[in-house]
């Protein structure tokens, strides 16, 4: 079995030097996918993601397609821990609807925003799924450019 851990700005590996992988991303959400997608660009055919963190899970959707395909989000703790295998959930969105998970979460679950008022995150996950492409797109592209304003 090989290991890497990151701490801080560093990164170190049981049977390789990472020291290319060190990063000084303050969380800990995007070094997670990052060592996964490296890990996949050296040969990788399996990647466990551990994280009790719904944040991570979209991260991980929306960049599966950079990881092996028997990569897996693991949740939970004790008797309670599950893993959930990205693919079939990829596929079962599609490309479009993944694209646009990480903007549909900052506003509806993310850790930061906590949810719409009064609705919970099941009625949102329904209106998500019924979306037009036009929202979707719009969903997806959150973030993708910068508009500068000038007075």
């Amino acid at each position: 079995m090989k290991f890497g851990v990151a701490w801080e700005d560093k990164c170190a590996a049981t049977h390789i030097n990472v020291n290319y992988l060190a990063s000084e991303q303050e969380e800990a959400d995007t070094k997670l996918l990052l060592h996964a997608i490296d890990a996949t660009d050296r040969g990788a055919t399996r990647i466990d993601i551990h994280s009790p963190d719904t944040d991570v899970l979209i991260l991980a959707l929306r960049r599966y397609p950079e990881m092996c395909q028997d990569t897996s989000f693991i949740t939970g703790s004790g008797d309670r821990k599950r893993s959930i295998p990205l693919g079939p959930m990829f596929n079962t969105l599609g490309s479009d609807k993944v694209a646009a998970l990480p903007g549909f979460h900052s506003f509806t679950g993310s850790d930061i925003t906590g949810s719409f008022a009064g609705k919970a995150n099941i009625s949102c996950w329904k209106v998500f799924q019924n979306c037009s492409e036009e929202i979707i797109s719009a969903l997806a592209n959150l973030g993708k450019t910068c508009h500068q304003r000038t007075l």
